[in-house]
């Protein structure tokens, strides 16, 4: 049989968890209403490699949970309703290049440990409550936005 490469369910109001069938999926693309429990249980998703669920009316904590998906290159969980710290275990997606965070109400300092995502190209923090300055070392991030 084939593996599923891209899910695309936009504009739905899909509900439930993530069938065991889908941690092979390499793209999952949501828009409208998905649940918390089931965002962080993506980090069971070891072959995912992009994640884009912007605009969904996500509230709660960035999972720490999604350190595991290693494979994964792009997160966007913007405007959203995103609260708490950005996660120091992030690090852990070290083939990283696209990470956009942006209008939600994350708060707290800037992990350092966004610094050593040696692939970064795109960051995006835009539009939160960060407290401290722009201050960690990003010298191998191509291009950013704060």
């Amino acid at each position: 049989g084939g593996q599923l490469a891209n899910l695309s369910a936009f504009n739905n109001n899909l509900t439930g968890l993530i069938p065991p069938t889908l941690k092979t999926c390499k793209s999952l693309f949501r828009q409208q209403q998905i649940l918390w429990r089931t965002f962080a249980k993506l980090g069971q998703c070891h072959s995912l490699t992009s994640l884009r669920i912007s605009n969904n009316n996500i509230s709660g904590k960035i999972p720490p949970e999604l350190k595991h998906a290693t494979q994964l290159h792009e997160l966007d969980v913007s405007s959203n309703h995103l609260i708490g710290e950005i996660p120091k275990e992030l690090r852990a997606l070290t083939l990283m290049y696209k990470l956009l965070l942006s209008g939600n109400q994350l708060s707290g300092k800037i992990p350092p440990e966004i610094g050593v995502l040696s692939n970064l190209q795109y960051l995006n923090l835009a539009s939160n409550n960060l407290s401290d300055r722009f201050l960690i070392n990003l010298e191998s991030a191509q291009s950013y936005w704060t």
